[in-house]
């Protein structure tokens, strides 16, 4: 077995659900708040991961080119690849559903344009998502949201494109992911995304240097709102300080009632999502919810049940049996 095929046995990932199907039909874009009742079916995704593993996808894309320019002019295997090899695979390890293919030794690469267009849209989709990420933390306005979504659809749809033309046909866990977290969240923020959400709407994996650009300038803009920024970094600050005496047992009735009214603020007038990065991260600590005889609101009933199931999702993966791998990590292992 190569080093590469034994390393990359243990960080493949299984195919998971949430292929690119066709969206069912929206009447349009709502000005209503989050729907506090929606129920997005499977478990939240994390755009976190989905950028880190992305980012990693890019480097290591680049990487391979690199790598057979080295061996073609007779570099020394192992001073000069080997410890990027080891490296990056050491890195996907670390994070859960992490392939990277394009060091497999069974895969046989594109040229060297191709392979940059496939890394370009990795990088593309890591920007959207880190995007989306700062406008939530930002409390960004729905408008803004809007934008942030359309362009987690266009990453994912280029880089599926990307992907297909050079006919890599197996699936990628995090266009996959990208595209189930715009299925939750269209139907949870009820903002409608009206583009490259089908197969027959590809979005053009050529532009992904201009949608980086985009992703940067959405961030700019969700910092230009200050009063609105420092509002809602003041919501989450409440969240946090009283979820921290829960923790620490010392809760009352009236921590409880802080909560409550903090996270409804934040869903009902300034549109976030009650399953976002950032409300999961402020309400951690008070996942366990309040004692019997505590009532609390809709928005923060819905909160922490995506709470708790967003901190499933960074729960450690015990491993996958060999035959539920991926088909390549498999032929890998037996090379």
């Amino acid at each position: 077995m190569s080093l590469i095929g034994s390393l990359l046995l243990a960080v493949s990932g299984g195919g998971r659900a949430g292929s690119l199907e066709p969206a069912g039909r929206r009447s349009g874009p709502s000005r209503e708040g989050p729907a506090l009742d929606a129920r997005p079916s499977g478990p939240p995704v994390s755009l976190e991961m989905i950028a880190e593993r992305a980012k990693l996808k890019a480097e290591a894309a680049r990487w391979a080119v690199q790598r057979r320019v080295l061996e073609a002019r007779g570099a020394d295997f192992e001073t000069e690849i080997r410890p990027q090899d080891e490296a990056l695979v050491a890195r996907a390890k670390a994070l859960p559903d992490c392939f990277v293919w394009t060091l497999s030794p069974q895969t046989a690469l594109p040229d060297a344009e191709t392979m940059e267009t496939i890394a370009g849209c990795y990088e593309c989709l890591a920007a959207a998502a880190e995007s989306m990420e700062a406008l939530d933390r930002a409390g960004a306005d729905r408008d803004l949201q809007q934008q942030g979504m359309l362009l987690i659809a266009a990453g994912q749809s280029a880089l599926r494109q990307a992907l297909f033309n050079a006919d890599r046909r197996q699936r990628d866990t995090d266009q996959e992911e990208a595209f189930r977290w715009l299925k939750q969240q269209t139907a949870g923020r009820r903002i409608y995304v009206p583009r490259h959400m089908r197969l027959n709407d590809p979005a053009d994996p050529a532009q992904w240097q201009s949608r980086v650009e985009e992703a940067r300038r959405l961030v700019e803009q969700a910092g230009t709102d200050k009063d609105r920024a420092d509002a809602v970094r003041g919501h989450f600050d409440t969240i946090r300080a009283h979820a921290e005496r829960v923790d620490a047992g010392e809760a009352t009735e009236e921590d409880w009632a802080a909560i409550d009214r903090a996270v409804a603020t934040l869903v009902e007038e300034f549109g976030v999502a009650p399953g976002s990065t950032p409300m999961c991260e402020a309400l951690e600590l008070a996942v366990d919810g309040p004692p019997e005889g505590i009532e609390v609101g809709p928005a923060l009933r819905i909160a922490l049940r995506e709470c708790e199931a967003w901190l499933d999702t960074f729960e450690d993966d015990e491993g996958e049996d060999w035959e539920d791998a991926e088909p390549e990590a498999a032929q890998a292992a037996s090379a």
